[in-house]
């Protein structure tokens, strides 16, 4: 497991957990204060997460880390009965990481919830479910997870973008 780019990179972890818990080191102290109020019992919803990912066993791979419409490159079906795929992925950064694939599935389910198009919640809906179909129902218990730590992850933006804040707000509700 490991960070790739940015500040220190590359540096290695020893396990999923030890590598998520650095990546969201900034941004919960960042957001300490914002959480503290917004959360009701942030440090359960916190340890949950944490648990969580301890029981998560996977192969690292090489994880984008902000899977979004903006980074994805499309192509069009060939045929009537042929899907768009995903044909390639730009704008690595400071996100992308050696770790579970599943959290790219999450960011392109997740992240289109903050598109900003009348039916972009329907979309993410539709797309979990076709990766429900694809991956079994399974993945989205993991999907939920990493939900989770994407809200801790981005919730470092109230001030700058209140929308990202209360989006992250809503992965954390319930958890």
């Amino acid at each position: 497991f490991a960070r790739l780019v940015g500040e220190g990179a590359p540096q290695t972890y020893p396990s999923l957990v030890a590598l998520l818990q650095a990546m969201l080191a900034g941004p919960t102290a960042r957001s300490h204060e914002h959480l503290t109020r917004d959360v009701p019992d942030v440090a359960a919803v916190w340890d949950r997460l944490v648990r969580d990912l301890a029981q998560r066993t996977v192969t690292p791979t090489l994880v984008h880390g902000d899977f979004c419409a903006p980074n994805v490159y499309v192509s069009p079906p060939t045929t009537p009965d042929e899907a768009p795929r995903v044909a390639g992925v730009g704008d690595f950064s400071p996100h992308t990481l050696q770790a579970d694939p599943l959290m790219d599935l999450t960011g392109a389910v997740a992240f289109l919830e903050l598109e900003t198009y009348e039916g972009a919640v329907a979309d993410s809906e539709w797309l979990l479910g076709q990766a429900v179909q694809r991956h079994g129902p399974e993945v989205a218990r993991w999907i939920g997870v990493y939900r989770r730590y994407f809200g801790f992850y981005f919730s470092d933006t109230a001030e700058v973008e209140p929308r990202t804040y209360a989006w992250c707000l809503r992965q954390l509700d319930g958890a």
